[in-house]
């Protein structure tokens, strides 16, 4: 009897054991497939992530693409007015460096013409100088002709009253030696 009950026992519990695997191997299918299921799923999700993240790192490029090309058009456009502003500055320069050259060459001109009118003003003046100094030398020389013509005027006079006297010096003393002639004559008839 215990080996009766011994075996039938064994014979529960292998067919209890063989239950349970039965049991645990549809369990571990059951877990198999909604591992496999849960793994498609989260394939599917990631994939799909994945792919959003993808759309969104397409539209960033894009983004960023559209940013750096309104950047390098902006530069480009502020590069451009840069460039007009310093053409402009540098026409300005130019004009108002022009504006000075004139201004200085008028200067000069300006200059030179004063320098002329003053060399003529002083020319004219030298002339005028020169002619009076010839009326004077003039007016001088027909100064000391007059004086030199009143000097041999007055000489000639004096010449003249010098012969006047000597003639009148003679004729008294040929009328004094007359009269002693004719008084020695008296005395000599008195006599």
């Amino acid at each position: 009897d215990k080996e009766g009950r011994s075996q039938s026992t064994a014979d529960v519990t292998l067919s209890v054991a063989t239950e349970l695997l039965a049991q645990l191997r549809i369990m571990q299918k059951e877990q198999l497939q909604a591992w496999a299921e849960e793994r498609r799923s989260r394939l599917e999700e990631r994939e799909a992530r994945l792919a959003a993240e993808a759309a969104r790192e397409a539209d960033r490029q894009a983004l960023i693409e559209k940013r750096e090309a309104r950047e390098a058009e902006r530069q480009e456009a502020d590069r451009q007015a840069r460039a007009e502003e310093r053409k402009e500055r540098e026409a300005e320069r130019r004009a108002a460096e022009a504006s000075r050259e004139a201004d200085i060459q008028a200067r000069a001109e300006e200059r030179k013409e004063r320098e002329a009118e003053r060399r003529a003003a002083e020319a004219s003046r030298e002339a005028d100088s020169q002619a009076r100094a010839e009326e004077r030398k003039e007016r001088e020389a027909e100064r000391r002709a007059a004086e030199a013509a009143r000097e041999a005027d007055s000489q000639a006079r004096a010449e003249e009253r010098k012969e006047r006297e000597a003639e009148r010096r003679a004729a008294e003393a040929a009328r004094e030696a007359d009269r002693q002639a004719r008084a020695e004559e008296r005395e000599a008839r008195l006599a």
